[in-house]
């Protein structure tokens, strides 16, 4: 195999394998959520999260040379505080659906019989 064969096979396959990845975590960043407003929030996220790694990945092919570099940093700086406000607001929809499940049972057993 020449070098060029050898580098279309690992882009490839280094593709394939963060794209196995990503459907892995993505599954059980869903399955391992608490209620349903959480995990309408985790299912909103990842579509997000994909339409965005989606755009940037296609950008180089319709963006001039002197933008392709500017939109991979404008990513790269967002998307770290992106995560972060992402994983408070997820925490805060699990504090909220525990407290409401907490006061269910304590409100089912004060009714009058």
């Amino acid at each position: 195999m020449d070098q060029r064969m050898v580098g279309l096979v690992g882009g490839i396959a280094g593709g394939l394998i963060g794209l196995m990845g990503a459907a892995i975590g993505t599954y059980y960043s869903i399955r391992n959520t608490n209620g349903p407003r959480e995990r309408a929030f985790v299912i909103r996220s990842a579509v997000g999260f994909g339409i965005a790694v989606a755009v940037l990945a296609v950008a180089p092919w319709f963006a001039p040379p002197s933008v392709r570099a500017m939109v991979a940093a404008c990513f790269g700086l967002a998307i770290a505080p992106a995560i972060h406000f992402l994983n408070r607001r997820q925490e805060r929809i699990r504090r909220e659906e525990a407290l409401v499940q907490v006061n269910e049972p304590a409100e089912r057993g004060s009714e009058p019989r």
